[in-house]
């Protein structure tokens, strides 16, 4: 029993909508048309107002799979949308989906493969084809426009292209509710750090841009063809300067270190990383927060007074979880809000 619930888990689709009518549809029959068919739905509808409750009714009647449809009583915003709906998900396999894309036909049957050959990676993330309003394809993957100027192994966090074994993903949840924490973000962080995150080159999925999308206003998500001189040399630094400012109003203790901290145990009785990693991670945290507190001081210096304590901070390595030099004259220049 054990070998076939390997060989042939129960996979789940988590789902979250809000006012989808106008693609959730098509969404919805790539979903039914999978050469391995799921084997429940789980659908949690963030209080829409338009067609996407009936339009959902009427196609899951077609469904050869269990659905679970779950209107919420008030709106709690998409990432705890998402978190709700992968709570109630019970599938061995759950995959991540969104509203507005489409799903190649062999796209679970190909993953589902993938984590039988792989048993030490607890997530899993394809690539996407990026297309058109209408699904027309652009000519370019997500991979392929970022692996030249991004970190493809933390930046490439895309919700409605992962999948991730249920024995792991119960250790991630909930979702925490804080600044700058996504569900897929986080999924892809707590996967990444203990080193059980694995990224697939195929492309399993269609990713509609459209002006609706929550990542619309991303430079890295617009539906043309972009070259590499398109970011140049701005997307890591642009990231790094992004984290940067986010970093120095953010809690004391990050969530993701506060998960380890209080996590760690299970998590390496079940195996998902070793000692040594962990510790390696909450150790780099803890410099990095040091770090902070001492940009936070600085800050809050008149200018005049904050030239020698950014060299001693320079020197001393501070700067290096940041944007080393461009951060040093950030600081000395910028007004501390």
């Amino acid at each position: 029993m054990k070998c076939e619930s390997i060989m042939r888990p129960k996979v789940s689709v988590a789902l979250a909508t809000y006012n989808g009518e106008k693609y959730i549809e098509e969404q919805l029959e790539s979903i039914i048309k999978q050469t391995r068919a799921p084997d429940e739905l789980v659908i949690c509808d963030d209080c829409s107002n338009d067609e996407t409750i009936n339009i959902i009714t009427k196609k899951i009647k077609n469904a050869h799979f269990d659905v679970k449809l779950v209107s919420n009583d008030k709106n709690i915003g998409y990432v705890q949308n998402f978190s709700k709906a992968l709570e109630m998900s019970s599938g061995d396999i759950v995959f991540l989906c969104d509203q507005d894309d489409v799903w190649l036909s062999d796209k679970i049957e190909f993953i589902i493969n993938k984590f039988n050959t792989r048993p030490d990676i607890q997530l899993l993330i394809h690539d996407v084809d990026y297309c058109k309003e209408d699904l027309t394809p652009i000519g370019q993957t997500k991979l392929q426009r970022m692996e030249s100027n991004f970190d493809i192994e933390s930046d490439y966090v895309v919700g409605m292209a992962t999948a991730v074994r249920r024995s792991f993903l119960v250790h991630c949840l909930p979702v925490p509710s804080a600044p700058e924490v996504t569900h897929d973000k986080w999924l892809h962080d707590c996967a990444r750090v203990l080193g059980c995150k694995g990224i697939v080159r195929e492309v399993l999925a269609l990713y509609r841009r459209h002006s609706l999308n929550v990542t619309a206003p991303s430079r890295l998500n617009v539906d043309f063809v972009t070259t590499r001189h398109y970011f140049g040399n701005e997307s890591l630094a642009f990231l790094k300067l992004f984290r940067m400012e986010t970093d120095l109003g953010s809690p004391d203790i990050s969530p993701l270190v506060q998960w380890l901290d209080s996590r760690k145990m299970v998590l390496l009785d079940n195996g998902f990383s070793s000692e040594d990693r962990i510790n390696t991670f909450i150790q780099y945290e803890e410099k990095r927060l040091r770090a902070r507190n001492s940009r936070q001081s600085i800050l809050r210096l008149d200018r005049w007074k904050r030239l020698f304590p950014i060299y001693d901070l320079y020197r001393s390595g501070g700067y290096h979880y940041y944007c080393g030099w461009k951060s040093a004259l950030k600081d000395l220049l910028r007004t501390y809000a």
